[in-house]
């Protein structure tokens, strides 16, 4: 009779420590993308960060001399008005080419 609450008791805990060690399993998948601490991020400035003397237009000066608009500036400047309006910019913005650099 003494041995039925022992082995109960027993059995209670290993349930009890089975059920944790389940719960802190990690789900299978796909693993998580891990950032490379030596690849960095850089925020592009939108046309408004750009248009510093807020004319409605960017022109080639008020672009950072590192920023890759100022080697690409003439192909997304359709016009050829020397300044990029906001279309033009939004072209650069989702990398598409100028159709119509005429």
């Amino acid at each position: 009779m003494r041995k039925i609450p022992a082995t109960l008791f027993a059995s209670a805990i290993a349930l009890a420590f089975a059920a944790s060690a389940n719960a802190q399993t990690t789900p299978v998948g796909e693993p998580q993308p891990v950032m490379d601490p030596t690849q960095t991020t850089t925020v592009q400035p939108t046309f408004d960060e750009l248009d510093v003397n807020k004319d409605g237009t960017i022109s080639q000066s008020e672009i950072p001399a590192e920023h890759e608009l100022n080697t690409l500036f003439a192909s997304y400047d359709a016009d050829q008005s020397e300044s990029l309006s906001r279309t033009e910019f939004d072209s650069y913005a989702t990398g598409d080419q100028e159709e119509e650099a005429e």
